[in-house]
């Protein structure tokens, strides 16, 4: 029987994972602003932590690189995207497959301009995150599929089933656009088609991606436009992100600091959001100096916060937001909460950060014990 990690030891460690990858990110960013925009533009959190962490393991001598190989590539790829991985022969040998394969395009992107094609060559951390980069962006335009859960894909799947005509011989016709519009409609994102700019930018992303131009997407085109749409989504939600944190005017140590107790509250469910209960949670984890009376008006200052940052109205709240949040709170120093409380958000020490953890998961006797 495996064992049971204790939930303390799992928030160490979650944040110790975090404060490791986001200090990474800071120098490659600074040192490569443009070069890391592109990468910040396709690989989430999660991702760069994976990636940072599996450098480190190949890099057992410290020499800052690691061979690029296809087998060692292919074990990155594991660690960092699992769901990219082939799952038949066929998909494994078009993966490897030198140069047309996912993996041999992305390797080709990072190789020395003095490397051959078929030569080993090192990558140091900034080159395995962009060939992280890169073969993602290839093997999800190849697979689409592979961006989603498979619940997710399920659904889609069902979804252009429900709209494609079957024919009598049992084969399936594609969609025509009104189709699409009505399919687009019926997955959720119908408010893309509630302005002409936007019927018109689908129909454009209809026509791009309907390869034997017959007027008509098939499914595997339905997917390509899937794909065009959900990466545009992402990269506006990370520049909208983005927005939002530096709107604060947090430096970056206080982002980084506003991170690790982020994870702390994520350390469980790791969701990459935060619900309204676990935000309370915090702050009644902060302040408990308060009275009474000022925990209940600071708890629907709360509340109010929580409702004006929640922009994309998910009644959640994503990093960005919850650092927008602990800006308006702890800038309004309620009840001197700035003042009392920011030494333990932005304290490094693992006993504070544990003791803060313990308090938010409701260990009150654990807490005090310590």
């Amino acid at each position: 029987m495996a064992a049971v990690v204790p939930r303390s030891q799992r928030r160490r460690s979650t944040v110790a994972r975090w404060s490791s990858a986001l200090d990474t990110m800071f120098r490659l960013a600074d040192a490569h602003p443009i070069q890391w925009r592109g990468i910040e533009d396709v690989l989430t959190y999660d991702q760069l932590v994976l990636v940072s962490e599996t450098f480190s393991r190949l890099d057992a001598h410290r020499l800052g690189a690691i061979p690029a190989t296809v087998d060692s590539l292919i074990g990155v790829i594991w660690h960092v995207a699992p769901k990219c991985m082939p799952t038949t022969a066929a998909d494994k040998e078009h993966m490897v497959d030198h140069p047309r394969g996912t993996i041999g395009i992305a390797m080709d992107t990072v190789r020395p301009a003095s490397s051959g094609p078929d030569s080993e060559f090192l990558l140091d951390l900034l080159g395995l995150f962009k060939f992280v980069r890169n073969f993602l962006e290839a093997e999800w335009k190849r697979t689409p599929k592979t961006m989603f859960s498979k619940k997710q894909a399920d659904r889609v799947t069902r979804a252009y089933l429900k709209f494609d005509q079957q024919r009598v011989d049992g084969s399936r016709s594609g969609l025509r656009t009104q189709q699409v519009f009505d399919l687009w409609q019926h997955l959720g994102y119908g408010r893309d088609l509630l302005t002409s700019q936007g019927q018109r930018l689908l129909i454009e992303r209809t026509s791009s991606v309907d390869y034997n131009n017959d007027g008509l997407l098939n499914q595997n085109e339905f997917w390509q436009l899937i794909w065009i749409y959900h990466r545009e989504q992402v990269q506006m939600e990370r520049s909208r992100e983005l927005g939002l944190i530096r709107a604060t005017g947090y430096s970056r140590k206080e982002v980084h600091d506003l991170r690790q107790v982020f994870n702390l509250l994520d350390a469980e469910n790791e969701r990459g959001s935060l619900e309204m209960a676990q935000v309370l949670g915090l702050f009644k984890a902060l302040c408990v100096e308060m009275d009474a009376d000022q925990k209940a008006e600071l708890k629907d200052l709360v509340r109010n916060a929580f409702a004006y940052v929640d922009t994309d109205g998910s009644n959640t709240l994503d990093f960005g937001e919850f650092v927008s949040l602990m800006a308006t709170i702890l800038k309004s120093n309620f009840a001197g909460i700035h003042d009392t409380c920011l030494g333990l958000i932005t304290s490094s020490e693992d006993d504070e950060l544990e003791r803060l953890g313990q308090v938010i998961a409701g260990d009150h006797e654990e807490a005090g014990e310590h």
